[in-house]
């Protein structure tokens, strides 16, 4: 195209270049960072004047919008994750080698710049100017094309085999219930898989996007649903599965443009089976292609193992609509919103949570635990159920080596039973609690404090251990393997330098009536709460200041 040509038309070019699919890749200097960040756009849909399709930078992706005006200048609109802030506005025009340059407004105010190149990615759209070049560029196109048709009947050919030998081993595992032709028919798969137990601490997870696919018939979905998950409204008899077809399925705009921005979530799909043959291995292979071309450091996605039946053997009554225990979590829509579970540490035995989790009765009993032990400063017994459930309160004093011993055999004492699980309760479960785990599983494996550490976080993401414990499990392994890999695990001085605080109670002094009265409503003192009240806790500060005062 000559420059001439440009500038009598300076349409023509934006035109030419914007042909969905089409990348470019550039530098934006945005006002709100005072840095360059680099940033890939594609375009995937639209026609002139107006574009759509999706950016991605710093580890981030969402909505994007383009809009050619009538005079040549370029608008992008790149919305953020959620699409409810304002949209960073970029405007500017092509100029010469498909070079387009600008300036960027974040709110309303300018200050930035961007400087952005045509042909990223798949697209080979190197427009010349003389003809010549044009037909070479026609010539590889077509050369392109025989590829990727050799490519199509490679990978028909090898799905036809795979689905061939995974009908032979699945009729091998219906005979034979072996676990080694489950391995089998995994190893076929390039889908990875995760088990029931890891989906259930997804669904409380607070520091992962969990992104939930029910690809079950809706005659299946109402006999039970896990909770969080999003269903798939796929026709009858669907057996074709494309990237457009599975956002056509979505049933509403969050869970599409979570869909859109998956290098942000944890994608997990669940299916009536994991077998090959099934829609929801159809459907996870494809989502996984996708994934691939992302990167290894975008986010990740897995197939349920077993499918739902696995998830609903375990935890049955989490998957009962009507209980109340499915919709633990709060916030429209669900699957955004964890869930108020705890978490499972060591399968069908050892929980991991909160003072709250100690209390809560239904989910005791739907996770099948018979000993509770609770973390905590304050003394004395607590036993709200009375003979449904053991419980003992531990307190674990930072510092302080014997309590984490004394912790481990109580654990220890419960697993002596066939078929008893515990759950051990902090305030946040995160740091004493957690610490009281990590020690157990390091003397009942004899591992190392990283080993054991690592093992307990890929369960509970949000384990945060005050540094008095670091150093305390670090004394045990000491003691108990004669290593030390406190260092491997984290930097101390940016560990917390204690524990979450816990409401203490009203002390054993004097009070005066109005004290009193508050502490007979108080439910700590009837033995049925551990964490206390605000307004208890604000009582226990003024009666302090109103005795000192009055001392004075």
């Amino acid at each position: 195209m000559s420059a001439s040509s440009n500038e009598s038309d300076p349409v023509a070019e934006v035109k030419s270049l914007f042909c969905p699919p089409c990348y470019f890749h550039g530098e934006i200097g945005h006002p709100n960072f005072g840095q360059t960040i680099d940033v890939d756009c594609e375009i995937s849909s639209g026609s002139f004047p107006d574009y759509e399709g999706e950016w991605s930078a710093m580890g981030q992706s969402a909505l994007m919008k383009v809009k050619v005006n009538n005079d040549g200048e370029i608008e992008i609109r790149m919305y953020g994750p959620d699409e409810e802030e304002e949209p960073t506005l970029a405007k500017g025009k092509f100029g010469q080698d498909q070079m387009m340059k600008g300036e960027v407004f974040s709110e309303g105010e300018g200050g930035g710049n961007f400087d952005f190149k045509m042909g990223k990615g798949e697209r080979e759209d190197d427009e010349e100017e003389e003809e010549s070049e044009e037909e070479e560029e026609e010539a590889d196109e077509e050369e392109e094309k025989t590829e990727q048709t050799e490519k199509k009947e490679e990978t028909d050919a090898r799905s036809a085999t795979k689905v061939e030998i995974s009908a032979s081993v699945e009729k091998k595992m219906s005979e034979t219930a072996s676990p080694s032709a489950t391995s089998a028919m995994e190893a076929l798969s390039d889908v990875p898989r995760i088990s029931a137990c890891l989906l259930f601490n997804y669904l409380s997870s607070r520091h992962l996007r969990l992104l939930l696919l029910d690809a079950r018939s809706e005659k299946e979905r109402k006999k039970g649903v896990i909770p969080r998950s999003v269903p798939l409204e796929i026709p009858e008899g669907e057996k074709e599965v494309t990237l457009p077809a599975i956002q056509s399925w979505l049933p509403g705009r969050k869970e599409k443009l979570a869909m859109r921005s998956y290098r942000l979530y944890q994608t997990v799909i669940v299916g009536e089976s994991d077998s090959l043959t099934d829609i929801a291995y159809k459907i996870a292979e494809k989502l996984n292609e996708r994934q691939l071309r992302g990167g290894s450091s975008q986010g990740s996605l897995s197939l349920l193992r077993g499918g739902y039946s696995a998830f609903e053997a375990l935890y049955a009554p989490f998957c009962d609509p009507d209980s109340s225990i499915a919709h633990e979590g709060k916030g429209h829509p669900a699957f955004l919103h964890p869930m108020n579970y705890p978490s499972e540490i060591i399968d069908r035995y050892l929980f991991l949570g909160t003072h709250r989790d100690a209390e809560n009765k239904e989910i005791l009993k739907a996770l099948g635990v018979t000993h509770v032990l609770i973390i905590s400063k304050h003394k004395g017994p607590f036993n709200p159920y009375p003979g449904e459930f053991e419980y003992a309160r531990l307190g674990v004093a930072e510092g302080h080596d014997e309590a984490l011993s004394r912790a481990s055999q109580f654990i220890s004492a419960a697993n002596a039973v066939k078929g008893d699980r515990i759950i051990v309760c902090g305030v946040t479960g995160n740091s004493a609690a957690a610490a009281v785990v990590i020690g157990y599983i390091m003397k009942k494996k004899m591992l190392t404090l990283k080993h054991a550490y690592n093992e307990v976080q890929n369960r509970r993401a949000s384990i945060c251990l005050s540094r008095p414990r670091w150093e305390s499990l670090s004394r045990v392994e000491q003691e108990l393997l004669k290593e030390d890999t406190l260092e491997s695990c984290i930097d101390l001085s940016r560990a917390p330098p204690s524990d979450a605080d816990e409401p203490m109670p009203l002390p054993k002094a004097k009070k005066s009536e109005s004290l009193e009265s508050k502490e007979e409503k108080s439910s700590y003192h009837k033995a049925k709460r551990i964490k206390w009240g605000v307004n208890d806790y604000l009582q226990v500060k003024i009666g302090t200041v109103c005795i000192c005062l009055n001392f004075w």
